[in-house]
């Protein structure tokens, strides 16, 4: 009873694994003459004990390791090459040669060399060279030969050397023409002749009987092929009558028929498989088996997308250490299959089988009742299949009026009754009749009057009361009642940019799935949807594009969305997220099923993934498992009623039973197959599956390794780990499908090399190689005797030089300590610089206001002095600032082409005052009236404000400071040189004078006088300037000399340094300088300055955290405007937002909220982007006041600021409004009658303030830019760079101009002689006057006043 049982279920297998409605995909790999193989007539393929698959053609043999093809072929001259291209047969016996049969004569392989030798054979003392057919190893270790014309060779296993072979049988058989060899399970050994008998030789009573067919088969023709099953069955095939079983009790052969009734079944090969099968091959008829049950021969089921198998030449066939079928398909190459059926079924045109549903994409499938597949494509209408897999029906695509069928499909939904609803691309929707196959458009059902019109359809679905779901591109979910038309529900998204609550969250629909609970889940291009259709109520989840939805046996919702998988808990509320990091193949989700175990499949853009129920881990599933294509399309899933899944891709359709996928289970093992010394393949010493150790030699030490698996379908899914202790600890992997790898530049040592294979989460054992790479003779034993007493000698040398660096090492870190100490101190000034800023404002506005406004008494001179030092240390913070920014590399110089007589003259003016207060004598020597030079005048101007400040400051009452300046190199260079009769410099102090910080002791105060900063600052920027700066000592040992070398001409300059346009800095902050300019400009004078006066209707709020920078403000600010206080930025932002005041005053430093993000509020709210915000800091640098006016700000003021220059521009922005406001409210053609077209600008009133000063004073010699500068108000620099902007020329330039414009006037009119008119213009040396007159306009004084054309 237990045997029938047994019977019965082997019967059931078998059934199963052939059953006829299937053939499973077969992942397999080609090989043919055309990309690979040497030869497309295969005669033997063969594995060897190490896992190479050898190829005997008829043009060479071939040797394949997975990775790569070894050829080897006949050369004319070579021993050590084959014998002949035409291989016929190979063998390995158990002592490990490998044996080739060549068409004259036997050879063996010599792996080491990788060459060949000749083996010899004889009859009698005759060498003969005959056809080697087959070769094989007997039980008892004899190596039988058969030849075609030489009968039998024998190799006894006695044989020690195993070179001399014996002839036998030769008086036996009736024929020296052998076609094959064969040993049963018994050790009987079967051998056939040409002519088509059979012979069972007895190998222990050396007796031979001939096994006759039966009478009807009295002609089989060639016997080329024997197999036993694990039975002992012997089956033997016929070329010329089939397949034959051999009866050992009646010792006869029993014809096996085809199941079609054809007698003469060419078979040409046999083979028992691991799996006790017997698979048959033909010459012409393809791949067969036995089927055991009927007894018959039955055509071998086969997917292969590659060719097809049944009308191949199968002459040989072969199973591999994993199991796969190798095919030598004559003609054709070398075919490898799978090991076991994967499962998967493809339909498909690269499918030879099931290649009926055409080439177009596959966008929607649908099983119906009968578990027929519809398949909706793109562009070639709909296919019905049967579960067979045979097409039913083809509805092409139509527009003709009576018979319309869409061509691209997107959707499909197989409703209860005979009716198939179709989604289409731009038609919208329709109905097929599945029993009468008429078709008609429905799209009344979604509002339309015609009978399709331009919309797609993404999904449709049946819900449990019969209504359907339908699913549109851009219009949103219709709930339509199919029998009456009714549109019951239409769900849309009414903003497509924003979420609306109880909306979907798209119009864009991709699929719609009903839960087990009822509820109607939504996928959409911007997230998913739940709809409740109970109460028509929407939730929406997610914002990535969903392209499908299904639910979980535990009822848990599971979304396939671009950006992985997701799982919903309707309990918890919570998404958890599956992406490639947990095992995924893609992050892009195709489509989701479940099975009838509750695992969860879904297609991908790279394969199909199975989740199993309860687990959180992926199987993963691609192309070499046989599924053909790994692109899959969105949405396209069906599950048939017997549990088979389908998935669309972009190739056909994929389909399975899920409990018939395996595992992949993946046995790796990595073997060396030949190491490279400069990429020369050497063959390894030891077998591929052996640790060795290999020497090489210093100059060798180019080594690589050739690994491989002996993996032959998918190798290339194969990738190699590797290291190379002790240089590389960390595993390195090889490039997908790189079998090599290699290492340069191995310095002598020893090594260990290990490797590993990896296939998806699948690693093999280590290999190691040890690894000996050898020294050179320098680097022998005896060699280091001789550096072990070279370096002894060396060591006292190299000892002193090391005290000596000692030293020298002590000094530097003393010097760098002092540098440390330095940078410290500087830093710390730099940290405060900023808080400074603050209270110097509160110092110097109110002094200035007091002295400007304050009766002359006794204590203005001590107001004087307070206001100086104020000034005193601005300035030293600004120099402070400026050590930092060169520092930094932030400092940025712009020169441009100017006058430095004219220059130095402007800076001996401003320190006359103090010459002549102390009897002090300053002299300029000059040769030449004018010296043209490229300078950034500001920076020029601070390095002689220093020379100058020192020469005062160290020359007694009385002294004399004279300036020179010399050409110097041909005219290249010119040199300044300011001398002083002041108390000179030690020779040791005159470069430590130039270090950051050093002081000298002042005789004259008797203490260190100064920050020791300037001097720093002066070499610093004199580097910056291209020149040099360098202290000498006078000649008559009185005083010093500091001598400032600058270059002439521009051509040291690069195109980031030269200002072609002489735009000043400030225009880099356009409309907030131009405004503060502008105001400075207006209000610094006397003449603009506006007067305190009563409020006016304005509001102005100031916020600052400082209460005292409040109070002076306020006090300063009330009489002008209504003031109010707010202590940071939070509390000014409700503030404004409420009051709403006119215009604000702040700080950028506040806690809560700073000025910048104070502004950028008010300029972001449309009520209060209007007022006008002014931003005060002490934040001076370029990037600051830029983040500044590009926060919206109408100004920028640097604390410490003027407080007169501040009320100017509060009262010009205001009045800028008012004018705007006026401008708008008044009529066009009013507007010129107003005066409004002939307002002044700011830079026209400027220059009349300037002329109009000029004027008065042009008279006065000593009328100098500085003085200038103080009756306009503003800096000497900056006056310059603002006439430098208004009118091409400098302060100096300009003033000069006016003047030599006014001389030229008074000696045209003939009212004063040349003399008395430059005295009149202010030039008090004739000469001068003469060189800058002739220099203007082109002739002498002397030949303007006779009339001569003056210059333009």
């Amino acid at each position: 009873m237990k045997r029938l049982r047994f019977l019965s279920g082997v019967t059931f297998l078998l059934c199963l694994l052939f059953r006829g409605d299937l053939a499973y995909a077969q992942a397999g790999r080609f090989y043919s003459s055309g990309n690979e193989l040497s030869n497309s007539l295969i005669n033997q393929v063969f594995q060897d004990k190490t896992g190479f698959i050898w190829v005997a053609t008829e043009n060479g043999l071939n040797r394949l390791d997975g990775h790569n093809l070894r050829k080897y072929h006949k050369i004319p001259g070579d021993s050590s090459s084959l014998k002949n291209n035409y291989v016929h047969c190979v063998y390995e016996d158990s002592r490990g040669s490998f044996w080739i049969g060549c068409l004259n004569g036997l050879q063996r392989y010599l792996p080491h060399t990788d060459s060949f030798e000749e083996i010899p054979l004889y009859v009698g003392d005759t060498r003969v060279f005959p056809h080697i057919m087959k070769i094989l190893e007997t039980r008892n270790g004899d190596l039988w030969i058969a030849t075609s014309g030489q009968g039998c060779f024998v190799l006894p296993g006695t044989n020690v050397n195993r070179n001399r072979f014996y002839r036998r049988l030769t008086d036996t058989l009736d024929s020296d023409f052998l076609t094959t060899l064969y040993e049963d399970p018994k050790g009987n050994l079967w051998l056939t002749l040409r002519e088509g008998s059979i012979w069972k030789y007895n190998t222990i009573n050396n007796t031979a009987n001939r096994i006759p067919f039966p009478e009807a088969f009295n002609d089989p023709g060639e016997i080329p092929a024997f197999c036993h099953d694990k039975q002992g069955t012997i089956f033997v095939g016929s070329l010329a009558s089939g397949l034959f079983r051999y009866d050992p009790e009646t010792e006869t052969l029993v014809h096996i028929p085809y199941y079609n009734g054809i007698r003469s079944l060419p078979v040409k090969s046999l083979l028992a498989d691991a799996n006790n099968r017997i698979l048959v091959g033909t010459d012409g008829k393809g791949l067969k088996y036995l089927d055991r049950e009927k007894q018959q021969v039955m055509d071998y089921p086969s997917n292969s997308t590659l060719m097809d198998l049944s009308r191949t030449k199968v002459h040989c066939l072969m199973e591999d250490m994993d199991g796969n079928l190798w095919m030598g398909l004559f003609q054709r190459g070398v075919y490898v299959s799978p090991s076991n059926p994967s499962g998967f079924i493809y339909y498909g045109t690269r499918s030879y089988q099931y290649n009926h549903i055409g080439s177009s994409c596959v966008m929607s499938l649908a099983c119906d009742t009968e578990d027929n597949l519809w398949i909706g494509t793109d562009g070639d209408g709909l296919y019905q299949l049967d579960p067979k897999g045979d097409r039913l029906r083809h509805i092409a695509p139509s527009d003709q009026p009576g018979n319309p069928f869409p061509a691209t499909i997107m959707s499909l939904c197989r409703a209860s009754g005979d009716k198939l609803w179709i989604g289409s691309y731009i038609h919208g929707i329709g109905v097929l009749d599945v029993r009468t196959g008429r078709f008609s458009y429905r799209n009344d059902l979604l509002g339309q009057k015609t009978g399709w019109f331009n919309m797609a359809v993404g999904a449709i679905v049946e819900g449990k009361d019969k209504t359907l779901w339908i699913g549109t591109w851009g219009g949103g979910v219709y709930r339509v009642d199919p029998v009456s038309g009714q549109l019951l529900d239409h769900f849309y998204s009414s903003s497509e940019g924003l979420a609306v609550p109880h909306e979907i969250n798209n119009n864009w629909i991709n699929s719609i799935f009903i839960d087990s609970f009822g509820l109607v889940w939504i996928g959409t291009f911007k997230g998913l949807t739940c709809i409740d259709p109970a109460t028509g109520s929407a939730r929406n989840f997610l914002s990535s594009v969903v392209y499908t939805v299904t639910e979980a046996t535990d009822g848990s919702i599971w979304v396939g969305t671009i950006d992985g998988l997701l799982q919903y808990d309707k309990t918890s509320g919570e998404f958890t997220a599956f992406r490639t990091s947990d095992g995924l193949p893609s992050n892009v989700i195709c489509g989701l099923e479940t099975d009838f175990e509750g695992n969860i499949w879904m297609s991908t853009h790279s394969g199909i993934a199975r989740m199993v129920s309860g687990e959180r881990s992926f199987s993963v599933f691609t192309d070499s498992d046989g599924i053909e294509e790994n692109e899959f399309s969105r949405n396209a899933v069906a599950r048939s009623s017997r549990g088979r899944l389908y998935f669309g891709n972009i190739a056909g359709v994929t389909g399975f039973f899920p409990e018939e996928i395996r595992e992949k289970t993946t046995s790796l093992e990595v073997h060396l197959i030949n190491y490279r010394i400069f990429n020369n393949p050497v063959a390894f010493p030891y077998g591929p599956e052996e640790d060795a150790t290999l020497e090489v030699a210093y100059n060798d030490n180019m080594v690589g390794f050739e690994v491989t698996c002996f993996k032959y379908l998918h190798p290339e899914h194969i990738r190699y780990e590797y290291r190379l202790e002790p240089i590389i600890n960390d595993w390195i992997r090889t490039p997908q499908g790189s079998n090599l790898i290699h290492f340069t530049n191995l310095n002598p040592g020893k090594y260990r090399f290990q490797v590993r294979a990896v296939e998806d989460q699948y690693s093999s054992p280590v290999r190691e190689v040890s690894l000996h790479v050898s020294p050179p003779w320098y680097q022998s034993p005896w060699m280091y005797s001789g550096y072990l007493i070279t370096g002894m000698i060396l060591i006292y040398l190299i000892s002193s030089y090391i005290r000596m660096q000692f030293r020298h090492k002590q000094e530097m870190l003393q010097k760098a300590r002092i540098e440390e100490i330095n940078e410290a101190r500087l830093q710390f000034f730099m940290n405060i610089s900023h808080e400074v800023r603050t209270p110097i404002t509160l110092i110097i506005n109110p002094l200035e206001k007091f002295l400007r406004e304050s009766p002359p008494d006794s204590r203005l001179d001590t107001y004087r002095l307070m206001y100086r030092n104020a000034q005193r240390i601005l300035r030293l913070i600004n120099q402070m600032m400026d050590i930092r920014k060169i520092d930094k590399g932030q400092m940025v110089l712009k020169f441009r082409e100017t006058d430095l007589i004219g220059f130095i003259y402007d800076i001996i003016q401003t320190f006359g005052y103090q010459a002549e207060k102390r009897n002090m004598s300053v002299r300029f020597e000059h040769e030449m009236p004018q010296l043209k030079i490229w300078l950034d005048l500001e920076n020029f101007d601070k390095v002689l404000m220093n020379i100058f400040s020192n020469a005062f400051k160290f020359t007694p009452d009385g002294g004399q400071i004279v300036i020179r300046t010399d050409l110097l190199d041909e005219g290249r260079k010119v040199a300044v040189t300011i001398s002083d009769t002041g108390v000179g410099i030690e020779k040791s102090q005159t470069e430590k004078i130039f270090e950051r910080f050093y002081q000298l002791d002042n005789p004259l105060v008797k203490k260190n006088y100064g920050t020791g900063i300037g001097l720093h600052l002066s070499r610093a920027l004199m580097t910056l300037l291209h020149g040099t700066i360098e202290v000498r000592a006078n000649e008559d040992g009185i005083g010093t000399s500091f001598i400032l070398t600058l270059p002439l001409g521009r051509d040291h300059l690069n195109e980031e340094e030269t200002d072609r346009n002489f735009v000043p800095q400030e225009l880099l902050y356009a409309f907030a300088r131009e405004r503060k300019e502008e105001q400075e400009l207006e209000d610094a004078t006397e003449d603009h300055y506006r007067k305190p006066r009563s409020k006016t209707k304005y509001h102005l709020l100031i916020v600052d955290d400082d209460p005292e920078i409040r109070n002076y403000l306020r006090h300063e600010l009330e009489h002008f405007y209504h003031v109010q206080e707010c202590s940071d930025g939070a509390e000014a932002h409700k503030f404004i937002l409420t009051r709403k005041p006119d215009l604000v005053l702040t700080d950028i430093i506040m806690p809560h909220m700073d000025g910048i993000t104070l502004c950028r509020k008010i300029k972001s709210n449309s009520n209060v982007h209007h007022i006008p915000v002014i931003l005060v800091s002490a934040r001076s640098k370029e990037e600051d006041i830029l983040m500044g006016t590009e926060s919206g700000a109408e100004a920028y003021v640097v604390k410490p600021f003027n407080i007169k220059l501040l009320i100017s521009t509060l009262q010009s922005i205001m009045e800028n409004r008012e004018r705007t406001r006026s401008y708008h409210t008044i009529p066009p053609g009013d507007q010129e009658a107003n005066g409004l077209d002939k307002l002044k600008s700011a830079d026209e009133i400027l220059l009349e303030r300037i002329n109009r000063i000029i004027q008065e004073k042009i008279s006065d010699c000593t009328f100098r830019v500085e003085t200038l500068a103080e009756e306009v108000g503003f800096s000497r620099v900056h006056l310059h760079r603002k006439l430098k902007e208004l009118t091409r020329l400098s302060a100096s330039d300009y003033m000069r101009s006016i003047r030599l414009k006014r001389a030229a006037e008074l000696i045209r009119c003939k009212k004063m002689n040349i003399s008395e008119a430059a005295y009149a213009s202010g030039f008090s040396n004739l000469s001068h006057f003469s060189a800058a007159f002739k220099d203007h306009f082109g002739v002498t004084p002397r030949e303007y006043g006779n009339g001569t054309e003056q210059k333009k």
